[in-house]
C-alpha cells in the first residue's frame, strides 16, 4: 500500500510512535524534536530507514536565544514550562534538566523543507500551549495552507482551545479521520475547502496592492519632476534676463577691450624696440660672460694646479716629520741600550773585583799556611 502523504512534518515527534508509523504514512517524513535524548535514540532507529529525517530544533515564531525544559513526563517538554494550574494538576511533574538552545523559526524550518503545497502534506504539532501562536505564524505567512492535514495534540488539561486558522476546517470527530499510533486527545484538522481560492485571492490582492502602490510612487515621481521641472523652467527665465542685462555689460565691455588693445599695440611696438635693443646687449653682455667663463677657467685650473702642488707639499712634510719621529724613536732606544750596556758593563767590573779579591785572598792563605 503506497503511502498516503508526501510529506510529514513531526514537529514535537519525541520516541514513539515507531518509525513504521511514518514509512506507512508518508514518503517523506521529518522529525523534529529539541530533546537531544530523543534525537540520539530516533537518528539509531533510522540509521537504515531512507525518506526519514531527523533534526533537533527548539520551535518558535522567531529566532531568539530560549530555554528547552525537560520533565519526567515527555508531554511537559518544551519552550515553555507548564501553568500553574497544570502542576497542580500533576503534582509530581518534576523539571529534570534545563539547556539553552537557539530556538528555530516555524517558517524558516518550513521553507527549507519546502513541502509541495500541490500534493497531499500532513503537519503533526505535539507542542502544547505553543501551538496556537505556531499556527497563526504559519497562517500570517500563507505557509498552512501547504498541508493537506494538520493535527494537533493539545496539553492534557488546562490547555485553551484552538483559534482555528482561516486555512483549516475541523476538528474531524469521525474515527476514519484519526491517526492511530499518536494520543486519543488528537485534534484533526483538514485544509479548509475554499483555503486555495482565498490564498490565490490574497496573492492576486497583494499583487494589485504592491502594483497600486508602485503606480502611486510613479505619480509621486512624476508629480516631483514635474515641480523639478517647474523650477527650473524659472530659474532658466531668471538666468535668460540675467544673460541679458550680461550681454550688454559685455558690449560695454568690448568697447573697453578694443581702446586697450590699441593702447596695447601702441605699447607693444615701443616694447618691440626696447627688446631689438634688449637683445643687442644680450648678445655683447654674452660675449663678455664667455671671456669672464675663459677666465675664470683658467684661474680654476691655476687653482687646482696649486691645490695639487700644496698637497704633495703636505705629503712630503707628513713623510718628513714621520721619517723625523722614527729617527727620533731609534735614537731613544740606541740610548736606552746603550744606557742598558753600561749598566752591565758596571755589574762585571764589580763582579771582576770581587773575583780579583777572592783569588787574593786565597794567596794570602795559602802563603800563611806555608
Amino acid at each position: 500500500m503506497s503511502p498516503t502523504y508526501h510529506t510529514l512534518i513531526h514537529l514535537g515527534a519525541g520516541t514513539q510512535p515507531p518509525v513504521a508509523f511514518y514509512t506507512a504514512l508518508a514518503e517523506n517524513s521529518w522529525l523534529i524534536d529539541a530533546d537531544p535524548q530523543v534525537i540520539a535514540k530516533r537518528q539509531d532507529e533510522l540509521e537504515d530507514q531512507s525518506g526519514l529525517q531527523v533534526r533537533q530544533a527548539l520551535i518558535d515564531t522567531e529566532q531568539r536565544p530560549g530555554t528547552f525544559h525537560r520533565y519526567n513526563l515527555s508531554w511537559a517538554n518544551g519552550l515553555i514550562p507548564p501553568s500553574q494550574t497544570v502542576q497542580r494538576l500533576y503534582p509530581g511533574l518534576v523539571c529534570l534538566a534545563k539547556e539553552d538552545q537557539l530556538t528555530t523559526d516555524i517558517k524558516q524550518l518550513i521553507k527549507e523543507i519546502s513541502p509541495d503545497g500541490h500534493r497531499p502534506n500532513l503537519l503533526i504539532m505535539d507542542l502544547g500551549d505553543k501551538a496556537q501562536a505556531l499556527l497563526d505564524e504559519l497562517q500570517q505567512s500563507g505557509q498552512l495552507s501547504a498541508f493537506s492535514r494538520v493535527v494537533v495534540i493539545p496539553a492534557p488539561r488546562g490547555a485553551q482551545p484552538l483559534a482555528l486558522p482561516p486555512s483549516l476546517h475541523g476538528p474531524l470527530y469521525n474515527p476514519e479521520a484519526r491517526l492511530g499510533g499518536l494520543p486519543e486527545q488528537q485534534q484533526v484538522f483538514v485544509r479548509h475547502p475554499l483555503a486555495e481560492d482565498n490564498r490565490r485571492l490574497t496573492q492576486e490582492r497583494d499583487a494589485k496592492a504592491k502594483a497600486l502602490e508602485a503606480e502611486q510612487g510613479k505619480t509621486a515621481q512624476l508629480a516631483k519632476e514635474r515641480d523639478t521641472l517647474k523650477s527650473q523652467c524659472e530659474e532658466q527665465a531668471q538666468r535668460a534676463e540675467q544673460l541679458t542685462q550680461e550681454n550688454a555689460a559685455f558690449k560695454d565691455d568690448i568697447a573697453k577691450l578694443k581702446q586697450q588693445r590699441d593702447e596695447f599695440k601702441a605699447q607693444a611696438e615701443q616694447h618691440q624696440q626696447a627688446l631689438k635693443h634688449a637683445q643687442q646687449q644680450a648678445i655683447e653682455l654674452t660675449a663678455t660672460r664667455d671671456q669672464l667663463t675663459q677666465k675664470n677657467k683658467e684661474l680654476q685650473d691655476a687653482k687646482d694646479a696649486l691645490a695639487t702642488e700644496k698637497a704633495e707639499l703636505q705629503k712630503q712634510l707628513e713623510a718628513s716629520q714621520q721619517k723625523k719621529q722614527q729617527q727620533e724613536k731609534e735614537v731613544t732606544e740606541m740610548q736606552h741600550r746603550q744606557h742598558l750596556f753600561q749598566e752591565e758593563m758596571i755589574k762585571a767590573e764589580a763582579q771582576i773585583e770581587l773575583i780579583k779579591d777572592l783569588l787574593l785572598r786565597e794567596q794570602q792563605e795559602s802563603t800563611a799556611e806555608s
